[in-house]
């Protein structure tokens, strides 16, 4: 699985760490967020607490966001085999992580981060308003017909 880092970012919540890796641009954080943004928009989107295991001896408290169907998929411990970078779990400067493949949409911060609900909210909001302004752009368009 693909892992995207995330880094505080006062502008926007959270912003992409560097990976290296040209695995991480494809756009899979932009699909991402879009799938999270509509659940955010429609007031479906949900947490669970999880511990996430890697490879690597990573064991780490996590909150993570999604959809109710791919949490689902996400039990008290969840394990993940990192494909490119480690988790760097370790790192101050890294806030969270957001999934890049398409298997699940999901988005996980540390267990205890009071602030990451606050961030979350601002790393979806564009993607919320660019889908505001498309329902108002089809709903126009229905009314003209």
């Amino acid at each position: 699985m693909l892992l995207q880092r995330l880094i505080s970012d006062d502008q926007i919540g959270f912003n992409y760490d560097y990976m290296g890796a040209a695995e991480f641009e494809t756009g899979g954080q932009r699909n991402t967020r879009a799938v999270l943004a509509t659940a955010w928009r429609e007031g479906t989107i949900k947490a669970v607490k999880t511990t996430l295991k890697t490879q690597y001896g990573d064991a780490v408290p996590m909150v993570v966001f999604g959809t109710a169907s791919d949490l689902e998929k996400v039990g008290p411990e969840f394990y993940v085999t990192l494909q490119k970078a480690h988790l760097r779990a370790n790192d101050d400067k890294v806030r969270g992580w957001i999934t890049v493949d398409a298997s699940v949409y999901l988005v996980f911060v540390r267990d205890g981060d009071r602030e990451a609900m606050k961030a979350l909210e601002a790393f979806l909001k564009p993607f919320v308003e660019q889908a505001d302004a498309i329902s108002r752009v089809v709903s126009r368009l229905a009314q003209t017909m």
